[in-house]
């Protein structure tokens, strides 16, 4: 039977805390569910967010190309083609708990968001006009899952229920699971040039004003010039999108 899901995991190569969990998942008896790919190998033997360039920003790739992760990225797209949905597995130290990322919001892979037992789920498509982008938004369903810290027992044994949960429920879309998500989108940084309140105190995901400005905050001092991502909360509103018929996500927030 042909496997519907693949996890990447190591797309950065300091983050392969994922692999552990996968490994376990296998010996579990799940590995007939799903299959599973070390994006960056080159990175994660150096413990390396990326060789040449950042994997996750460079895709579609191009098979001649003259850097290993713009070759890389090629690659894999054309192994993750081949499957129905593409998870793509990363972490960070902030402590941003575990939400998913929506990299391109066409209503296949907000449904898919809408199906995961995580709650907080964020729609962050700043790259959709580009050439290039992340992995998640040249394949035809998928998203990423973001979990912080990367490196707590806590936040690696929520990551193993939630996909053992995806792998012994399936995709299951229904208005129980719809009404407890909290959709957000990001709609641009907070430069460190630009902020000029010291005081202001920023928690993931808490409401935070500057500047008369409210918004909340994302990945804070994760960027060497930004000091987080601004993201303002959203309402879906699934009822009118037939998967079937759509590959856009206009009008859904």
């Amino acid at each position: 039977m042909k496997k519907k899901i693949i996890f990447t995991a190591a797309t950065h190569g300091n983050e392969g805390f994922s692999i552990p969990i996968l490994k376990k998942l296998s010996r579990e008896g799940y590995d007939q569910k799903f299959d599973w790919v070390i994006a960056n190998p080159v990175a994660l033997k150096k413990d390396k967010r990326f060789i040449d360039v950042d994997l996750n920003r460079v895709a579609p790739g191009d098979k001649n190309g003259s850097k290993y992760e713009i070759r890389r990225s090629y690659e894999l797209l054309q192994k993750l083609s081949s499957y129905d949905y593409v998870i793509d597995l990363h972490g960070t130290p902030a402590k941003t708990g575990i939400f998913t990322i929506v990299t391109s919001p066409k209503i296949e892979n907000v449904l898919l968001a809408a199906s995961l037992p995580i709650k907080n789920v964020v729609i962050w498509s700043l790259n959709n006009l580009k050439q290039s982008g992340p992995l998640t938004q040249f394949i035809k369903c998928g998203l990423e899952i973001e979990c912080g810290p990367k490196e707590s027992p806590e936040i690696k044994e929520q990551l193993y229920t939630v996909l053992r949960e995806l792998l012994e429920s399936g995709f299951e879309l229904d208005n129980n699971k719809i009404r407890k998500k909290v959709f957000y989108r990001v709609y641009e940084p907070l430069m460190k040039k630009d902020y000029k309140n010291a005081e202001v105190k920023l928690n993931e995901f808490e409401k935070a004003i500057i500047n008369k400005e409210f918004f909340f905050p994302l990945l804070i001092n994760r960027y060497q010039d930004i000091i987080c991502y601004k993201m303002e909360k959203i309402n879906i509103n699934l009822k009118n999108y037939e998967k079937k018929n759509s590959n856009r996500c206009d009008g859904v927030y």
